[in-house]
């Protein structure tokens, strides 16, 4: 029993050493990043006179001659002036135009780049007309005024506008001379550059049909956003965004066939990268859609952001509470959508309600929604989401200074199926297969924001991952999907694992050194030469045993440790690890569990094994009670049923553990600890549990709760109400009964029941008056020895006296047999002639009445009592005080820690998979009525057959 505390200590020590690494590995500081950049918004830009470069994500300023067009992102000619020249100045990619005025009598050819002289000085026409500066592909000198005629369409502002402008809408009925239409643009034929080919048309719905589509949409739009990009570079940005758009649109693939509309981009790229705000691979005056292939952005390490973030602070400048965003949205042909606050551009679960919508943006809140959406002929019914046309969105992280003006973080997407970062997503695609039979569409599945701490920094985070999965669907056909959008708030746990690991690995090399001590030790007791198979089965079960003692203690830290970081403050410091991380400690979850298990079992088979003998010390002369000459039977079954009684008696009631870690989880709402998300006043949203956190919270209510009771057991209850051991012990000293117990072949322990008043079976008034005499030590004490008050041992007996007992038990069993129903142990005279004869020889041996078979009373050796050595033993025996209650290992009383943690294992594995407190409290319950009514029904036969005390009266 002192050797089982003292490892115990050793192995809570060392699980506290080890894991105190883990602990200071998984502390984190507040949250926060920088190496954001400033942005205004288009309106922002336009009330200031200025315009919004979407390319640059800055306001610029429009020179001489120019204003800011309607669209507020580009500047533009004034009604009367013309473009001069256009160039692209870097390191920006900023588009540079110069405007010349043209004279009074003057206007504006219709593609802004020559003056053209009115008729008479006067530059109107009548109704119905409109001026014209050009015929075919040559500017007039003098402008008339005619209708629009062919290759034309009135574009309003007194101009006809050439097809390419009005995607060969009302008016437009052909090319004119001098261009090619290709696609839906009408391409000047002094341009060099080549059409795509016809691979670059091709979109992979595979799943629907053939897979491979020939798109009616990319054969009408890419050839002109193409050759309209390379060859106006800088200033037709409306083609280079339609360029990217269908990039997006073939999930950035460049593997269809020879060209797609990505390989056409990187072409483009090739001749205009750069490094701008720091991201390498941003191009000049395009639209960035790809991350270098050598930078990888989730583990990016500069980031730091100005302000902080808090679980529960509302926010002002620089302290905030939610995470922002914002998308820079474009439409199918390129238009700027404008800069727009994300409010559903990350789902198609619409609408959605009002205190849950933006749950997900208060930070360190892990999210989750989904829906089911009914597809019908192209149409998503149960969805509020516009599917006419889709949006092209580029997401990005907002951020304040110290001013509390927006700075922006560009946050990478990663396309299921896309091995690079990429900068662009959609959430439907319902146009590339139009006309195609049967005609697929494309929806996003799973839309998944994943907010990653970095490893070791001081608060700072990894940037924000956008994660988009496609299904293809036909929409030919009514039928449902799932769509989902989620966000995970998660922490480099490397280290956590590497940390568990080794802790696990440390604690398994010293239960095998533990192991082997105790199995040794075990050999030696059972004096027993059998090849070594004996000693390898108690080792295998000794390093069980210290093996899943080690790991309550090293899963139980763990637990704790991430409870305590995860409720620390309202500031976030660490995340416990999510679903897919969880997998190594349920692993060790469950191999504790098992083997501890294993252990009760093993209690149960061993408590009810070992051998009982009750020694009667009344003198057989002395009794004129029951038979002639013979001592009454009544001593020995009063004694006999105690120690049954005793067998299951704990210091610690199951139920009321149970029941009270119920009622903490419950009624004084200790599951708020357990929370993966804080607690928030602005939003309604539960994301539920983690597991690893309600572990730590079981842990925490099933120690405290034990270490309680146990304390008032020891302190309290044993001293000023009942202590059932040594009611035991004053109850053999009053039946004149001694106990002896052989846990192996040659130890165990000894319960000294000799009366120090004489005979037991004497009248009331003369028990009263020796205990009275007793209490006033004025007679002999209870000891063993002479003068000495211990009376439990354990002892270490000669194998003679084993050889010697085991000859006089086998004649006793041979006079035995089982009862009729399996209730008792029935026995014949010659039976009770040997039980009596056995009880003899006991007496003799423990009053030194044989010269060869003696013992001595010794102090145990800090040695021996830290190893739990067997003593040599050749002619004298060995019996050690038990002044630590050693004695009950052989009860449920002394095995309480083992018996703690069975149920706590049971009870925390039960959780694991049910999430349900109520589930695992039953399931612990239920187990552990097992293992007691085991205990009991075993133990009673064991008893029952080597007593010769009938069942009947072991109640």
């Amino acid at each position: 029993g002192r050797a089982g505390s003292f490892w115990g200590g050793v192995i809570s020590r060392a699980s506290g050493l080890t894991l105190l690494v883990l602990g200071v590995t998984q502390c984190r500081r507040v949250f926060g990043i920088g190496v954001s950049f400033g942005v205004d918004s288009t309106a922002q830009c336009v009330r200031q006179g200025l315009f919004f470069d979407p390319a640059r994500l800055a306001c610029g300023s429009c020179g001489d001659n120019q204003q800011v067009a309607p669209s507020g992102d580009r500047c533009i000619c004034n009604s009367n002036s013309i473009v001069t020249s256009t160039t692209v100045r870097e390191p920006r990619g900023a588009v540079v135009i110069t405007c010349s005025q043209c004279l009074s009598t003057e206007q504006v050819s219709f593609d802004g780049l020559t003056c053209v002289t009115c008729p008479g000085g006067v530059c109107t026409c009548t109704s119905g007309e409109v001026n014209r500066t050009r015929t075919s592909a040559t500017t007039l000198a003098t402008s008339d005024c005619l209708t629009c005629g062919a290759g034309f369409g009135e574009g309003g502002d007194q101009r006809c506008l050439p097809c390419a402008y009005s995607d060969m809408g009302s008016g437009c009925l052909a090319c004119p001379s001098g261009t090619t239409q290709q696609g839906l643009d009408c391409i000047n034929d002094a341009n060099t550059a080549s059409p795509p080919a016809s691979s670059a048309f091709i979109v992979d719905f595979a799943g629907v049909g053939s897979g491979l589509v020939d798109s009616t949409l990319f054969r009408q739009r890419l050839p002109g956003a193409y050759i309209n990009c390379v060859t106006n570079l800088g200033t037709n940005r409306t083609a280079c965004q339609q360029l990217a758009n269908l990039c997006a649109l073939q999930l950035y693939t460049d593997s269809l066939g020879s060209q797609t509309a990505c390989t056409l981009y990187k072409q483009i790229v090739t001749f205009n990268t750069t490094n701008r705000h720091g991201f390498p691979g941003w191009p000049l005056a395009l639209p960035w859609l790809f991350y270098d292939a050598e930078s990888s952005p989730d583990t990016a390490t500069d980031i730091q952001l100005t302000g902080s973030f808090d679980h529960a602070t509302p926010r002002s400048t620089n302290d905030v509470s939610q995470l922002e965003f914002v998308v820079h949205a474009h439409f199918l042909n390129g238009s700027f959508a404008g800069v727009q606050r994300v409010t559903s551009q990350f789902e198609l679960c619409l609408p959605v309600p009002e205190r849950l919508g933006f749950a997900w943006t208060y930070f360190g809140t892990t999210f989750g929604r989904s829906c089911t959406i009914h597809l019908n002929n192209s149409a998503l019914v149960d969805s509020n989401v516009p599917f006419s046309e889709p949006l092209f969105y580029e997401p990005y992280l907002v951020d304040f200074d110290a001013s509390g003006n927006e700075l922006l973080y560009p946050m990478p997407v990663r396309i299921d199926g896309v091995s690079q970062f990429v900068r662009r997503y959609f959430l439907f695609d319902n146009v590339s297969a139009v006309g195609q039979t049967p005609q697929p569409v494309r929806v996003a599945t799973s839309v998944d924001l994943t907010v990653k701490f970095q490893d070791g920094g001081n608060g700072k985070i990894f940037p924000p991952v956008l994660a988009v999965a496609y299904a293809v669907l036909d929409s030919s056909t009514p039928q449902t999907f799932v769509s989902s959008f989620s966000v995970t708030y998660t922490d480099d746990h490397d280290d956590f694992g590497r940390t568990l690991e080794v802790a696990v690995i440390v604690m398994g090399i010293v239960s095998i050194v533990l192991a082997y001590i105790r199995s040794r030790a075990d050999r030696e007791r059972d004096r027993r030469d059998d090849g070594g198979m004996r000693m390898l089965t108690s080792f295998a079960y000794e390093w069980t045993r210290y093996f899943s003692t080690s790991l309550y203690y090293v899963l139980g830290l763990t637990g704790l440790i991430f409870l305590t970081m995860a409720n620390r403050d309202s500031a976030a410091y660490t995340t416990p690890p999510n679903d897919d991380q969880d997998n190594e400690f349920e692993t060790w979850l469950i191999v504790a569990a098992s083997f501890k298990i294993i252990q009760a079992c093993f209690i149960v088979f061993q408590q009810s094994r070992y051998d009982y003998f009750l020694i009667d010390w009344e003198d057989e002369t002395a009794t004129k009670s029951g038979e002639a000459g013979k001592p009454s039977i009544w001593r020995t079954l009063f004694a006999a049923n105690e120690l049954q009684e005793l067998s299951t008696i704990r210091k610690v009631p199951y139920q009321f553990l149970v029941m009270s870690v119920l009622f903490f989880w419950y009624v004084v709402r200790a599951d708020d600890l357990a929370s993966q998300n804080p607690r928030s006043s602005q939003h309604d949203y539960d994301g539920g549990d983690n597991s690893i956190l309600r572990f730590g919270v079981a842990t925490m209510l099933f120690t405290c709760l034990y270490v309680g009771v146990w304390l008032y057991h020891k302190l309290i209850y044993v001293r000023l109400i009942d202590d059932p051991y040594g009611s035991f012990q004053d109850l053999c000293s009053l039946s004149n009964i001694s106990v002896l117990v052989l846990t192996n072949d040659c130890r165990g322990f000894y319960l000294h029941g000799m009366s120090p008043h004489g005979p037991a079976e004497v009248s009331l008034l003369k028990m009263t008056k020796q205990l009275e005499e007793e209490a006033d030590d004025l007679g002999k004490r209870r000891g063993l020895v002479e003068n000495s008050d211990d009376q439990v041992f354990e002892i270490h007996i000669q194998e003679s006296v084993r050889r010697e007992y085991n000859a006089l038990l086998d004649e006793v069993n041979q006079s035995t047999r089982q009862g009729g129903r399996g209730t008792s142990w029935t026995v014949d005279a010659n039976a009770m002639n040997q039980y009596s004869k056995l009880n003899r020889f006991f007496k003799a041996y423990l009053t030194h009445s044989f010269s060869d078979k003696d013992w001595i009373v010794r102090e145990k050796t800090n040695l021996e009592r830290w190893v739990s050595s067997t003593p040599a033993i050749e002619d004298t025996a060995v019996f050690f005080p038990d002044r630590f209650g050693g004695m009950c290992e052989v009860f449920f009383l002394g095995q309480e820690g083992a018996i703690f943690i069975f149920e706590f294992f049971v009870f925390t594995l039960t959780d694991w998979y049910t999430q349900n407190f109520v589930a695992a409290a039953a399931a612990t319950i239920i187990c552990t009525m097992i293992i007691h009514s085991a205990r009991r029904n075993l133990g009673k036969d064991n008893l029952a057959k080597k007593t010769l005390v009938n069942k009947c009266f072991l109640i």
